[in-house]
């Protein structure tokens, strides 16, 4: 079950309940990834608003997190342009002091939320079965069968 055909509905539902217009348009990743590069307007083949997923892990540290990035041209497509929120990125990647760079973290949570570069639309957890003479399966964002072994 692919988890963006899901959130598709739910997300388009949420846009329109807040005035947003919204034409869902369905297509594979490729599709997408060329898309979103373009700059036109929707009508002559850009868009406005993509969905997709991450791994949490990527979220927890403001210095490499792309959906952050907020460095135009040099940024993912479409994400802003702000200059204090690169400035407080790059003080955060600097900051050798744990205390410090807490204070740098919760000023770049700040900011964040001022130019909003994303919206998290909710969180789930992968689960995994397995028999009990399945072993070695190692616990992680995505599934990982190294070291599996049958018994």
């Amino acid at each position: 079950m692919n988890v963006l055909t899901n959130l598709a509905p739910v997300a388009k539902q949420l846009m329109e309940r807040a005035g947003f217009k919204v034409d869902m348009q369905s297509m594979d990743w490729q599709s997408l990834v060329a898309r979103r590069a373009r700059k036109e307007a929707p009508n002559a083949g850009g868009w406005h608003a993509f969905l997709t997923a991450t791994f949490g892990i990527e979220l927890l540290d403001p210095a490499i997190a792309n959906w952050l990035a907020s460095s135009c041209d040099k940024a993912l497509p479409g994400w802003p342009c702000d200059i204090e929120l690169e400035r407080l990125r790059g003080q955060f990647a600097r900051e050798t002091d744990p205390g410090a760079q807490k204070a740098v973290a919760d000023a770049v949570q700040s900011r964040a939320t001022q130019v909003t570069p994303y919206v998290p639309l909710g969180q789930w957890h992968s689960l995994l079965a397995a028999r009990k003479n399945i072993v070695g399966l190692l616990i992680a964002p995505a599934s990982v069968f190294w070291n599996v072994e049958k018994r």
